[in-house]
């Protein structure tokens, strides 16, 4: 299996902090550096060693205001929980 940080775009992590973050040509390499040793247990010991699942085809769905709000409050009790049990706290 590749490493990690061979899996991911890098071109499209630094337009994403240029976006968001209003950076301009960011240094990424400590902050992948870091992120892959953080991440490679997790990927190996749950996702089979990667970090992108690709689905072979393209799906879209439209969710109303509600529905985005329960669907995000139940994915962090989810974390949250799971994190928990990790004696992990999520912040």
């Amino acid at each position: 299996m590749a490493p990690l940080i061979e899996q991911i775009d890098k071109a499209q992590i630094d337009e994403v902090i240029t976006f968001s973050q209003g950076i301009e040509n960011p240094k990424t390499e400590e902050l992948l550096r870091r992120w892959e040793r953080a991440k490679t247990n997790i990927a190996n010991r749950f996702l089979g060693g990667k970090v992108i699942y690709r689905w072979p085809e393209k799906i879209r769905f439209e969710l109303d205001e509600n529905a985005k709000e329960s669907k995000f409050i139940h994915f962090v009790e989810m974390v949250s929980n799971i994190l928990n049990d990790w004696n992990h706290p999520l912040v």
